[in-house]
């Protein structure tokens, strides 16, 4: 998990519910109606902001990578990107190979 960036403590209400303090809303940018995820990462809950768009260019996100969401525009950048540099290494190592034939 990231290094904890703001923090409190709060206890849970008989239907299993929690309240987020003013100062935990404001750091996540939400209010009331405005939807969080809770994800479990080992033992521990995390809540974050729901976001539905693209964290490059901000447009409908499609596509999830690695816990990141990406329209489909940035995701075939980002594959065209790495196919590029992919065959640039590939290129470099096989040269190097034949060099030392």
């Amino acid at each position: 998990m990231s290094e904890v960036q703001i923090g409190t403590t709060r206890k849970i209400d008989a239907v299993s519910r929690i309240t987020l303090p003013n100062h935990i809303k404001e750091f996540l940018g939400v209010d009331v109606g405005y939807k969080v995820e809770l994800l479990v990462v080992g033992k521990d809950v995390v809540i974050r902001r729901k976001s539905s768009y693209c964290s490059m260019c901000g447009k409908k996100a499609t596509h999830i990578l690695r816990d990141t969401l990406f329209c489909t525009a940035c995701l075939d950048f980002i594959s065209e990107k790495y196919e590029a540099i992919k065959n640039t290494k590939e290129d470099s190592f096989n040269g190097k190979q034949q060099e030392d034939d």
